[in-house]
């Protein structure tokens, strides 16, 4: 049963770190107090343990909850960081960050002493399962017996809570990027955690997350990027490959144990620990190669069985993705990771190839060794794979996605001009100002709230909107399953059988309906194998992509000849074609230099 005790608060003679407590204004817990409050420490009121000691549920006096870490007396974690964690927690305060009550530090023992939280720790939601020791065992539901009846009532009431639904898994990762985009950017100081993962997120009654564990997180100065430390003692599946390997860490590696983070909360899987195919990708490599095949929504967890918004899990992994590109550089910042989260109408841009490791045993970096010296240097292996061309019939493209041609000449997504319409539509990818060279729904817009483009059962290209009505089709006859969409960097969005040996056997192109541009390889005039007049035709304005005036077209009555319309009256025409060259247009003559 649970003991108290009177703790006076005010109290600070002959205890270590008193003047620490005072400048940060920390109630100074004795040690005493704390081993009456937990029971004598007792393993059957331990919550968890970690690298730095374990931590322990604690009543105090008037019946007040309390988590205590006790730190192993042979922690690495000595004096310097315990101090350096309560320096940084004391002077945070964030709906999303766990809050500090005080410490303790006696001779030996250095403890802290947190909010409880009652869910304890995302973890053990995602992939823990509760293992009792009977003999030991200290009925969770009551607090006192051993009950196995109690017992029963606990873990069919776990079970149930086990199974988090898609919109609580969704509220917490905005819940970790708000509290994450507060130690990076909005808090008074510049903070790097160092060490995002599942089991650092505690869920409180609520299921609302706080971020905890500060033990190596560092202050930066304002204008600060990077910092480097000489030795990283262990690896996780949480590190960014250049703080695992070279020591460097900013907020871009934080922002990679995020994405992490995110991608583990969809799938309801760690990143290490397991394979996935037969060259034991973890579940970054997993998800990329997902993402590649276009089947990205494979990686949701079964235990939702579907009861999820595909636009939401497919923003999310995209926004993983994102969070743990290789390079740094090309990862977004947490505000930017919070307005895609935010924005349905957002269009992200395309993750590059992932950091992602091979290999599941734990290694130890020197970061000050050279690179060639590194004895497990061949434990990593990054894998760089082309951004993803193609559409299927269970991967769709949502208004927050792009297809980029396999040498990514040309992409294609949705876009808005002055309005809330949404068009899809292809563009240069490198050409600024943005330049649209075809337009699928040009005199059908759809509304800016959703759209997708998917493969319906029918085998067509289909562009529908949220009450999953058709706006727009490739609208063909056809028996065949098994199809995609592809973009070739021609510029031509063609839809094919995915397993045909003629890869040029195209059941539909876009080629075949041009808007208002001309490709190489497109082809103006009458096809004799479809039957289809293919010809251009302007924009409406500038800022309006429907139908316009003016066309440009090949007449086949006769000799062939273009002539450019204005609606029904012929303004232009380049005279009939005499085998050589259009007639009425000015000869061209070589002239000599």
């Amino acid at each position: 049963m649970w003991s108290f005790v009177e703790i006076d608060r005010g109290s600070k003679e002959g205890i270590n770190g008193e003047t620490m407590m005072d400048e940060l204004d920390l109630p100074l817990f004795d040690f005493r107090t704390l081993t009456v409050a937990t029971n004598n420490f007792s393993s059957t009121n331990e919550l968890g343990e970690g690298g730095f000691g374990c931590v322990y549920k604690g009543m105090l006096h008037g019946g007040e909850v309390v988590a205590v870490k006790r730190l192993s007396r042979v922690s690495d974690q000595g004096i310097e960081e315990l101090t350096n964690e309560v320096r940084l927690i004391a002077k945070l305060q964030h709906r999303n960050l766990v809050r500090l009550l005080g410490c303790c530090i006696e001779v030996e023992e250095k403890l802290l002493i947190y909010e409880f939280m009652k869910n304890r720790s995302l973890d053990k939601f995602l992939f823990g399962k509760f293992i009792v020791n009977f003999g030991s065992f200290l009925c969770l539901t009551c607090g006192y017996c051993q009950n196995l009846a109690c017992f029963s009532k606990f873990v069919t009431e776990k079970e149930k809570s086990m199974e988090l639904r898609w919109q609580l898994r969704l509220d917490i990762i905005r819940g970790i990027t708000g509290g994450l985009l507060y130690l990076h950017q909005d808090s008074r100081l510049k903070i790097i955690h160092r060490d995002l993962k599942a089991s650092n997120i505690l869920l409180d009654e609520k299921m609302n997350p706080k971020i905890s564990d500060f033990g190596l997180a560092r202050i930066f100065g304002s204008d600060q990027i990077e910092a480097r430390t000489k030795k990283v003692n262990y690896f996780s599946g949480y590190m960014s490959p250049e703080y695992a390997m070279n020591g460097h860490f900013s907020t871009k590696s934080d922002v990679f144990s995020f994405g992490v983070l995110v991608l583990e909360i969809v799938s309801g899987q760690k990143n290490r620990g397991s394979s996935y195919t037969s060259s034991e990708l973890n579940l970054l490599g997993h998800t990329w190669m997902l993402w590649k095949e276009g089947k990205a929504l494979k990686l949701v967890d079964e235990s939702l069985r579907a009861k999820f918004l595909e636009e939401e899990a497919l923003r999310c992994i995209q926004i993983g993705l994102l969070c743990v590109q290789e390079h740094k550089e090309d990862r977004p910042c947490m505000s930017k990771v919070l307005w895609m989260l935010n924005s349905e109408i957002a269009q992200l841009p395309q993750p590059k190839y992932p950091g992602f490791f091979i290999g599941k045993r734990d290694m130890e970096v020197e970061s000050s060794c050279k690179q060639d010296d590194h004895a497990t240097i061949n434990e990593v292996t990054i894998t760089m794979i082309d951004a993803t061309d193609i559409i299927t019939v269970t991967q769709p493209l949502f208004i927050n996605q792009t297809l980029i041609s396999a040498r990514e000449v040309f992409e294609l997504g949705f876009f808005n001009l002055t309005n809330n319409d949404l068009y899809l539509g292809i563009w240069y990818r490198e050409i600024q100002p943005r330049t649209y060279v075809w337009l699928a729904n040009r005199d059908a817009p759809v509304d800016s709230s959703f759209a997708k483009l998917t493969i319906g059962k029918d085998g067509n290209i289909n562009l529908v909107d949220r009450s999953e009505t058709a706006i727009w089709s490739s609208n063909q006859s056809v028996s065949a399953t098994n199809m995609v969409a592809q973009l070739l960097d021609s510029g031509n969005f063609v839809l094919r059988r995915e397993n045909d040996g003629d890869p040029e056997n195209y059941i539909w192109q876009s080629f075949d309906y041009p808007t208002d541009n001309l490709l190489p390889e497109m082809k103006l005039g009458w096809s004799r194998k479809t039957g289809i007049n293919r010809f251009l035709r302007s924009w409406k304005s500038d800022n309006d992509p429907g139908s316009g005036d003016y066309s440009f077209k090949v007449d086949i009555d006769g000799l062939p000849e273009i002539n450019v319309w204005h609606k029904e009256r012929k303004v232009r025409r380049t005279g009939p074609w005499n085998g050589r060259r259009f007639s009425g247009m000015p000869q061209m003559k070589r002239a000599s230099m």
